[in-house]
């Protein structure tokens, strides 16, 4: 079974990225077109089944109007786990969700983070917490349908955080083989996913900008600094929000 996941996964990349390459004439020709994502859609299957884990797909972007190739992953996703329901927020629906769920503390250290990245981070931690279900990148896919790779107690890889991977480490949590489970980059790219954004991908913003308010200033010894940092924190794990 293993082996045919990951030949699902070959293909599904395969695909993936051919149908990027096909959205760039439409976008040169129509480059205002865009997509818009659903807040809250119901499962295209309604199977009732017990799992500890809610069977729901949690996304985010800094908003919810998207080009071609983007809505493609979208629909692939949507298509790959129709017995799943589908949730997205962007960033006013994060900062609003934040302030009715969480505490002060946390809503305030929230406040503190100025790159919509970051601010994701957090959120899809806290989402997930207060409803369960699943977290996918606006650029992820699965490879094989979640009903399938997500068993009624299982946790599937998670490739974000490094605290996050060290915490589920520490915790000895069952995982699945990232390249049998989701794949990121294979409709989409940061051409297609940022066209609209006026500050460009995370990692360009946080060098001219720090990530916290009231952080050093960012720039080049900013930016090394943090990745001694997550160096360090690969080595001595240190678990904090």
């Amino acid at each position: 079974m293993m082996v045919v996941r990951y030949l699902a996964a070959r293909v599904a990349k395969l695909v993936g990225n051919f149908l990027k390459v096909l959205c760039y004439p439409p976008h040169f020709l129509f480059p205002t077109v865009r997509f818009s994502l659903p807040h809250r859609s119901r499962p295209i299957l309604a199977i009732n089944s017990a799992h500890r884990i809610p069977k729901i797909i949690w996304q985010t972007n800094y908003t919810d109007r998207v080009t071609l190739a983007v809505y493609l992953n979208y629909l692939f996703n949507r298509c790959l786990s129709p017995t799943y329901a589908y949730r997205f927020m962007d960033p006013r629906e994060r900062a609003e969700f934040i302030k009715k769920h969480c505490s002060a503390d946390v809503l305030e250290a929230y406040s503190k983070l100025l790159i919509g990245a970051a601010q994701a981070d957090l959120w899809r931690i806290l989402v997930l917490r207060q409803f369960g279900g699943v977290y996918l990148d606006i650029d992820a896919h699965p490879v094989w349908p979640l009903g399938f790779i997500i068993k009624p107690d299982d946790v599937a890889e998670v490739t974000g955080p490094v605290v996050l991977d060290a915490a589920l480490n520490r915790l000895d949590v069952p995982t699945a083989y990232y390249k049998c489970t989701c794949y990121q980059g294979s409709f989409t790219n940061e051409f297609f996913q940022y066209v609209d954004h006026p500050q460009g991908k995370w990692n360009k913003v946080q060098l001219t900008m720090p990530v916290v308010r009231g952080q050093t200033k960012a720039g080049p010894a900013f930016v090394d600094a943090g990745r001694r940092r997550s160096h360090e924190t690969r080595a001595r794990p240190e678990f904090r929000i």
